[in-house]
């Protein structure tokens, strides 16, 4: 009656669990059994003898309630979400009952499961501790499941075969098997997979996957024989069906007897002209040959056909591209065969990123982005990626009509986006157009927000700042270089552009100076900015400093002579060189520096203003 009466204070949720029920009634079955006689111990495994004792038979009625509120309120916790404080309490109740089936499982997940990657010891825990639910309750098929997952993911293939070997060997599902042969493929057991094969398909569909399958196992285990009887007599089934001669085909190309599988080839060609999967078989044939030339060509002729589907141009393309990655393809040729693929009108989708993503990965010039940009473009007006990749692209060109319009169609597509009122506003620049320049610059600023790259805000209010001032508006080209200067203080070009507008006219000359030795901190090697610089210094009278640094830019220009002396910029440099060594009382050198800059200027109004220089010897 003792146990009887234990049994009466169990919890609903144990009654209600048959595992629980089962192990309750346990020790009064075996007692009535068992009598008083004595009988030798059953031998089970460590583990499962210290669970089921500790778990059926040791606990208390105050243990059992113990447990039973710590476990639901670690429960009530997790759904909460309030994982850290349910751990704790799942702590708590495998300190009272260390083998209890429910508890290890919720424990172990919360860690599998966690957003944040655990430490080693901690995985390593709870993956013992999904290891004992499942040794404690082997019939839990959702333990068994989970843990199957478990090993999946971290490519423990055999350890998932063995416990879907057990599910399966209690209820065949198609699924399951399915999902077992699948687990034996990657562990590398064709025979295993043979077998699980054998049985899907005495409760499932026979069908050109199943087929494929075998053949596969059958060619992995030698009996390559056997693979095209199988073959053979699937196609004989479906005589209809071009596609499973072909992979009749492929397997005699791949198993080393080519010409009987380009014989099924063309015989489908033949009754099928063009036919997309022919084509690929084709390319494979030429391939097994070693046809180099052959291969070319048909590679051509895949990626321009409309009867190859998209999909397989990418797996071509991408199994190509790890050709180049080994070094045995070249990647211009690769990048060219994709430009055929997206040549064609609409329906490329997705060659075009594919082919981005090549050229980046293979480091191919910049300009290679342009055709799969413009294939993106093309399919979506509204790809603004692609839309600047072309704009880039017209940039360099110096295509100022293309730049124009396809910044025109971005700030209609995408206002919000300054990249195409920015480089909008400097083609405008570029054609002599301030006003319009400036009012796209304009037309950008209610449209910057405090999440807008500052980078940009900054490159546009500069560029508004030089096209006021070609426009005279100085004082309003002086405050949007403040503007621009706040959103990013190391805008260089900003930098040596205010300076130097600031020391033509004569204007805060210790700004000009402190905004022209920033520049040439962070570029020391550009020259004009070193330029700007000297002449910052010239204008605040320190001529030494400003020879220092017209000397550091002369040398420069003696370095790179082949490359600067053609430099447009090269006349004024001179000058102003003349001008600094003049103030200095060395008029031999300042003649010398004026008549070299008249070689090197076309500009009638310069070449007058040196001319009257050379004629006073002084500036």
């Amino acid at each position: 009656m003792t146990h009887l009466r234990l049994l009466s204070f169990c919890s609903l949720r144990r009654l209600l669990h048959p595992a629980r029920f089962a192990a309750c009634l346990l020790p009064v079955v075996v007692l009535l059994c068992a009598g008083c006689a004595s009988r030798p111990a059953v031998s089970l495994p460590e583990l499962l003898t210290e669970g089921t004792t500790r778990a059926r038979n040791l606990l208390s009625v105050r243990e059992q309630r113990a447990f039973d509120g710590i476990y639901l309120e670690a429960l009530r916790q997790k759904y909460k979400d309030a994982p850290d404080a349910a751990f704790d309490l799942l702590d708590r109740a495998l300190e009272i009952n260390p083998n209890d089936a429910e508890a290890l499982f919720q424990q172990s997940m919360l860690v599998l499961n966690s957003d944040v990657m655990p430490d080693s010891a901690l995985q390593a825990r709870a993956t013992q501790q999904l290891l004992r639910a499942t040794q404690l309750e082997p019939s839990n098929e959702f333990y068994l499941r989970t843990l199957a997952a478990h090993w999946i993911e971290r490519g423990k293939w055999v350890r998932a075969a063995r416990l879907y070997e057990m599910i399966t060997a209690h209820s065949e599902k198609a699924d399951d098997l399915a999902a077992l042969i699948s687990i034996y493929d990657h562990a590398g057991d064709p025979q295993s997979a043979l077998v699980t094969l054998d049985r899907y398909e005495r409760i499932g569909e026979r069908d050109q996957s199943t087929v494929s399958q075998r053949a596969k196992y059958l060619v992995a285990l030698g009996r390559n024989e056997q693979a095209y009887e199988v073959l053979r007599e699937f196609c004989a089934e479906n005589p209809d069906n071009p596609n499973y001669r072909l992979e009749l085909a492929d397997l005699f190309v791949r198993t080393g007897r080519p010409d009987e599988g380009y014989n099924i080839i063309q015989n489908v060609l033949d009754a099928h002209p063009g036919h997309g999967g022919a084509l690929i078989s084709l390319l494979a044939y030429y391939e097994a040959k070693h046809d180099r030339a052959q291969f070319e060509r048909q590679f051509s002729v895949v990626m321009r056909s409309p009867e190859v589907l998209p999909r397989q141009k990418v797996a071509i393309f991408e199994s190509m591209a790890r050709a180049v990655d080994a070094g045995d393809y070249d990647k211009y040729r690769l990048y060219r065969h994709g430009l055929e693929a997206i040549s064609l009108p609409g329906g490329s989708s997705p060659m075009p990123e594919v082919l981005s993503d090549f050229v980046r990965a293979a480091k191919l010039p910049e300009d290679s982005l342009a055709a799969p940009a413009r294939a993106l473009l093309a399919a979506d007006s509204t790809n603004a990626e692609a839309r600047r990749h072309l704009l880039r692209a017209a940039i360099v060109g110096e295509r100022t009509q293309e730049v124009d319009a396809l910044c025109a169609a971005g700030r209609r597509l995408h206002p919000a986006d300054l990249t195409f009122y920015y480089f909008g506003g400097l083609s405008q620049q570029s054609q002599h157009r301030p006003d319009e320049a400036i009012a796209l610059y304009r037309a950008a600023i209610p449209h910057i927000t405090p999440e807008s790259d500052s980078s940009i805000v900054s490159l546009l209010y500069a560029a508004l700042g030089d096209a006021l001032h070609d426009t005279k508006q100085s004082q309003r080209a002086y405050e949007a270089y403040d503007t621009a200067l706040t959103y990013d203080p190391n805008n260089v070009d900003c930098l040596n552009n205010y300076a130097y507008f600031l020391a033509v006219a004569g204007r805060r000359l210790p700004d000009a100076v402190r905004m022209a030795a920033r520049a040439v901190e962070i570029s020391p090697s550009e020259v004009s900015y070193i330029d700007t610089y000297a002449w910052a210094l010239y204008r605040s009278r320190n001529y030494k400093a400003a020879r220092t640094q017209i000397d550091l830019l002369l040398q420069l220009l003696s370095d790179a002579d082949a490359n600067r002396a053609q430099d447009a910029n090269a006349a004024g440099y001179y000058d102003r060189a003349g001008d600094i060594y003049a103030a200095l009382g060395l008029r031999k050198e300042a003649l010398r520096f004026w008549k070299r800059a008249l070689q090197h200027t076309e500009d009638n109004a310069l070449s007058k203003r040196l001319r009257t220089k050379i004629k006073r010897g002084r500036p």
